[in-house]
């Protein structure tokens, strides 16, 4: 199980937790619920669990405490030790306990109230760590504003200060930056990406008959998304104009992952003839560059029926 599933049971898992004050009507059907199967189990276990009365009790406390809160934790210890002295400690089926049988009643409710103090410091924890998300992604929804609005001015000084520009040239320009913008506006800029997402997003222009797409669920780093993202555009760029898209053909894009690296593969089918290119232009060397020392590495092949890239993403 790698760490975005982890992560998503985690998060799961803390969706269950109480937020607030449980509602007495929960915790009550909670507390009898814990004791009843608890007392079931117990029952069932007979003989092997003889003189362990408390055996299937101190469970029923940890989850009726972790679910269902402190006050929760507290209704089940008391039901769990009215129902264990009376069936399972001396003397049995009556409540005229030994002494001994005090005596484990009182460690009874002691650890319980250990468990009860541990699952409410995981409740402060947790309500703790949302407040901090919460927080977290407030800040990075203001960042991604404040950057897409720094993108959309740099697009719009570099149109009029490069007005006898080339005109193609300025479109190449301002695709590069729409490419980063988008991969910005699908979340905030400390999350992972969906590759797959990531991928769709970049190639929203092309039909989707055009294109497809094919492999496992994969997270991909914030800080190599954006980086990613101008690679795979201008792949999109240069197969429009001169690639299969400028044609009847279509791209495939394939992925892969191990433990030490995501491997997506691109390739275009049913395009023009291709040649290799006698110098690499920029966009070449932005695809074969992009990435830096750690991060990866891109590698373009020109076949003579179709481009082929190679994108190794390393896992940190």
């Amino acid at each position: 199980m790698n760490e975005a599933s982890n992560f998503r049971l985690t998060k799961r898992f803390a969706s269950h937790l109480p937020q607030g004050r449980v509602p007495i009507r929960r915790t009550v059907i909670i507390a009898v619920s814990a004791v009843g199967i608890a007392s079931l189990l117990r029952y069932l276990m007979e003989p092997a669990v003889t003189g362990l009365p408390f055996i299937t009790m101190f469970p029923a406390v940890m989850v009726a405490s972790t679910f269902g809160g402190i006050y929760c934790g507290l209704l089940t210890t008391i039901l769990a030790a009215v129902v264990s002295a009376y069936a399972w400690l001396p003397a049995i089926n009556s409540f005229a306990l030994t002494q001994q049988s005090w005596i484990g009643l009182v460690v009874f409710f002691l650890a319980s109230a250990l468990i009860i103090a541990t699952a409410h410091l995981m409740h402060l924890l947790v309500r703790a760590l949302r407040q901090a998300e919460e927080q977290s992604e407030l800040i990075a929804g203001e960042m991604k504003h404040r950057i897409s609005n720094l993108l959309q001015m740099t697009d719009a000084l570099a149109k009029r200060t490069f007005k006898n520009v080339d005109p193609a040239q300025r479109q190449v320009f301002s695709e590069r930056l729409l490419a980063m913008a988008t991969v910005l506006r699908m979340s905030d800029p400390v999350s992972n990406r969906d590759l797959q997402g990531l991928l769709k997003a970049v190639s929203g222009s092309v039909s989707p008959d055009r294109i497809s797409l094919s492999g496992p669920h994969v997270v991909v780093p914030p800080e190599l998304a954006v980086k990613l993202a101008l690679v795979f555009n201008e792949l999109l760029t240069n197969s429009v104009k001169y690639g299969s898209l400028s044609a009847n053909g279509r791209i495939s894009i394939e992925w892969r992952q191990d433990v030490d690296a995501i491997h997506i593969y691109w390739k275009e089918i049913g395009g023009p003839l291709v040649k290799v290119p006698e110098q690499r232009g920029f966009g070449s060397q932005l695809i074969e560059r992009v990435l830096g020392p750690g991060e990866g590495e891109a590698t373009i092949e020109f076949h003579p029926n179709g481009v082929a890239c190679h994108v190794v993403l390393c896992r940190g």
